[in-house]
């Protein structure tokens, strides 16, 4: 059965992020990055002030794959990332 993460993040020079609102990414981004002072929470995700790509390569090596990238509404630097692993 496969697994869809859904992953929202920010590309530009003074705002990367990345967040999902999914429980498993939030135990991903915790595992990853637990000694970083940038994780953050709020009401709805538990995110980190940590460009997208240093998660997406640790994904990567737990034998996830990018099934589509898209940006959503009016800033070209939003992405939204789905993800799986069979």
């Amino acid at each position: 059965m496969s697994r869809y993460l859904v992953l929202h993040g920010a590309l530009s020079f003074n705002d990367s992020y990345i967040y999902g609102h999914d429980d498993h990414v939030g135990s991903l981004l915790k595992q990853t990055f637990k000694k970083s002072p940038g994780i953050f929470r709020n009401k709805h995700c538990l995110g980190l002030k940590e460009h997208p790509v240093i998660l997406l390569n640790y994904l990567s090596s737990l034998n996830f794959r990018i099934v589509s990238q898209s940006s959503p509404g009016d800033r070209a630097d939003q992405v939204i990332w789905t993800l799986t692993r069979e």
